[in-house]
């Protein structure tokens, strides 16, 4: 059995097999994140992804937006002598999969988009060092890139609606065909969810 014996974080860690003791050195170019699940050793696929590709499906909305919005970040960084270049990349799509499984497939989409381009709505004021067809430019890509977020998500969904017939809560009701609720519940059991939700919030905030 291997027992740490002392563990200074990134630096150097002692451990002892049996009667055998053993000072390691830990450097962070030789140190790699593993995934938040327990006992998983796969990586994130992504430095600012918290889990692997399979279990960021445990991520909550706010989790996955975050992550989304630090991603699309990082990547923009790359396009600012070319805005209108930053979508299309497929590095945050499995954010938009794991978003379908929770319902939340049009907030981390929104998320992603807005993070890569910023709000819409604000364009003018972001955009106008530049001329006219850098913005129009802007316009169209952020749309493209919404819209194939979203289609993304939709194949997601009907794949695991392909793979399952039935309400993996109550067993029994067939699966909606709501685009924009949780991909393996029923009608029934999402609007449970939602007044469990609301009733939760009521009485946080009183």
């Amino acid at each position: 059995m291997l027992i740490v014996e002392s563990v200074a974080p990134l630096y150097e860690v002692v451990v002892a097999c049996g009667k055998r003791r053993f000072y390691l050195t830990v450097t962070q170019e030789a140190a790699w994140e593993l995934c938040q699940a327990p006992a998983c050793q796969a990586h994130p696929s992504q430095e600012v992804f918290t889990h692997c590709t399979q279990h960021l499906v445990q991520c909550d909305e706010q989790a996955l937006v975050r992550m989304g919005n630090r991603w699309a970040s990082d990547h923009r960084d790359a396009f600012r002598d070319a805005p209108a270049l930053a979508g299309g990349s497929t590095d945050a799509d499995e954010l938009v999969r794991a978003a379908v499984h929770d319902g939340v497939t049009l907030e981390v989409t929104r998320a992603i988009a807005d993070s890569l381009f910023d709000d819409p709505d604000m364009f003018d004021e972001v955009y106008h060092y530049e001329d006219e067809s850098t913005l129009t430019a802007v316009r169209k890509a952020y749309a493209a890139e919404l819209q194939r977020l979203l289609m993304e998500g939709q194949f997601e969904q009907n794949r695991l609606r392909g793979s399952r017939e039935f309400c993996v809560e109550c067993k029994v009701r067939r699966l909606g065909f709501d685009s924009l609720a949780p991909a393996l519940l029923c009608e029934r059991c999402v609007q449970k969810r939602h007044e469990c939700t609301n009733r939760e919030e009521s009485l946080r905030y009183g």
